[in-house]
């Protein structure tokens, strides 16, 4: 007796070849999204960390040309102000330094350094300088 198999139908091992590769597909697909997420996650909280250190010395810049030296965050001069701050979901610190006059330079210039640091899967630090110039 002759069987007739109908050729049209799938076999188990390519049921499973193609279950394999779909599954393989699928995991590399949520690897990318977890990894692309934490990364997202990173880079929006050093945006937000610079955002705020730059706040601080324009802060500082506008307040030193309103009302002159008494706009530094500290005297005397070299000085340091630490903060308590928050990154989005993240609990950090601001500290603000002073720091003298340029070396060898006949203008009254401060250096001022705004940090903001935070812990998200390790230390994170941002850090940013500019010197402020002191009218007489």
């Amino acid at each position: 007796m002759r069987h007739n198999f109908n050729k049209k139908s799938f076999t188990i091992i390519e049921y499973l070849v193609s279950i394999l590769l779909l599954g393989i597909i699928v995991f590399g697909g949520m690897a990318f999204y977890f990894y692309s997420n934490q990364h997202y996650q990173t880079a929006l909280h050093r945006r937000v960390a610079v955002e705020l250190a730059t706040s601080k010395l324009e802060e500082i810049r506008r307040t030193v040309e309103e009302i002159g030296i008494n706009g530094l965050p500290c005297t005397p001069v070299p000085c340091e102000v630490k903060e308590e701050v928050y990154i989005m979901d993240m609990r950090g610190t601001s500290t603000v330094s002073v720091d003298n006059d340029i070396p060898d330079s006949t203008n009254d210039y401060k250096h001022v350094k705004a940090e903001v640091t935070w812990t998200a899967g390790g230390p994170q630090l941002i850090a940013l300088d500019t010197y402020i110039y002191i009218a007489p």
